[in-house]
C-alpha cells in the first residue's frame, strides 16, 4: 500500500498547510472547497489512532477472507499499488472514501471523523479493518470489473 500521511503528520506538528490538499475539492461533485478545521485538542487521540490504523493498513487482511479471495483472486497484488490517504479536515459525514486524483484512485480515512464515533484504540480496531475492506472491495471492483464504456458509446 502506498500510505500519504502527510497530512496526520502535519496535523500532529501543530502545522495548518493540509487545507491546501487536492482532497477537499473533490469531495463533492460541484468542486466546492470544502475543509474544516481540525481542532487540536483532538492530536493525541489522532496520534494513537493513526499509529493503530498505520499498522492495520501494513499487516491488513480482509474480513471474510475466504471470500474475498474468491471475489477478486488478485486482491493481495491489487492492494501493493492501492494509495490511502490519511487525512483531517474533511466534513461529516465523510469519513472513509474513494476519489480520483490525476488518474490514480485514492482510498481516504479521516481520523478525526472516526473520532466522532466514541470509541478509542482497539475499540476502533474493529470498525477500521471493515472500513478498509470496504474501500478495498471499491478498488478490487474498478479493477476486476470495470465499466464498459465502449457499450454505451455505441448507443
Amino acid at each position: 500500500m502506498n500510505i500519504d500521511d502527510s497530512m496526520i503528520k502535519s496535523y500532529l506538528m501543530g502545522k495548518d498547510d493540509s487545507k491546501y490538499h487536492w482532497l477537499f475539492s473533490s469531495i463533492l461533485d460541484s468542486g466546492e472547497y470544502i475543509f474544516e478545521s481540525p481542532n487540536s485538542e483532538y492530536r493525541e487521540n489522532v496520534r494513537e489512532l493513526y499509529i493503530r490504523m498505520y499498522e492495520a493498513l501494513m499487516d491488513f487482511t480482509p474480513y471474510n477472507v475466504e471470500l474475498f479471495s474468491t471475489l477478486f483472486h488478485s486482491w493481495k497484488d491489487l492492494i501493493n499499488d492501492v494509495n490511502i490517504i490519511l487525512s483531517v479536515g474533511c466534513p461529516a459525514p465523510y469519513d472513509a472514501m474513494v476519489r480520483e486524483h490525476d488518474g490514480r484512485e485514492y482510498i481516504i480515512f479521516d481520523l478525526i471523523r472516526f473520532l466522532s464515533y466514541g470509541k478509542t484504540g482497539d475499540d476502533l480496531l474493529p470498525m477500521i479493518i471493515r472500513l478498509i475492506t470496504h474501500e478495498i472491495t471499491h478498488i478490487c471492483i474498478h479493477v476486476d470489473y470495470p465499466v464498459a464504456t465502449d457499450t454505451y458509446e455505441k448507443n
